[in-house]
């Protein structure tokens, strides 16, 4: 093997170039090395009164060690991850579109239901593809205060 090529396969410090390419996994197919596969234990966690989201308003909160947003579209309450899982900007300054919510920084759509993405990354004229959805956890409301479901600590 030539010594140009060397360092582009093996690096500079002579160990084999990798990359480690770790995908998203559902909730409903995570696993837990308590439970097996495809199963998660759950905790709702109160996060924020019913009163304090107002409908169509992003509002941030934190459950079990997550940065969340809550909110409330059509009377029905969601939750999700707080940072774009493109580029990590905050999703709360972002605005309501439907039942989605879209990133300020680069107009990437992600339904509040599923976590799909709705419409790819643009910044300016370059177009991206995103390659992982929204996280979203399920919410109830109990007595008035909002409940959001996290993955329980080990």
């Amino acid at each position: 093997m030539g010594m140009a090529i060397a360092p582009y396969l093996f690096g500079r410090h002579g160990f084999p170039r990798c990359r480690v390419v770790l995908d998203r996994v559902a909730s409903s197919q995570a696993y837990s090395p308590r439970t097996g596969p495809g199963k998660m234990i759950m905790d709702y966690v109160k996060v924020a009164s019913a009163s304090d989201v107002a409908e169509g308003v992003l509002v941030p909160v934190e459950a079990g060690g997550l940065k969340l947003l809550v909110t409330k579209v059509g009377g029905t309450y969601y939750a999700a991850q707080r940072k774009c899982p493109h580029l990590g900007f905050n999703l709360c300054r972002g605005k309501i579109e439907g039942e989605a919510v879209v990133c300020p920084l680069h107009k990437a759509k992600f339904d509040l239901k599923t976590g799909q993405i709705e419409r790819d990354p643009r910044l300016l004229f370059i177009g991206m593809k995103a390659k992982t959805d929204l996280t979203t956890y399920p919410v109830k409301e109990e007595d008035g205060a909002l409940h959001v479901a996290v993955p329980k600590p080990a």
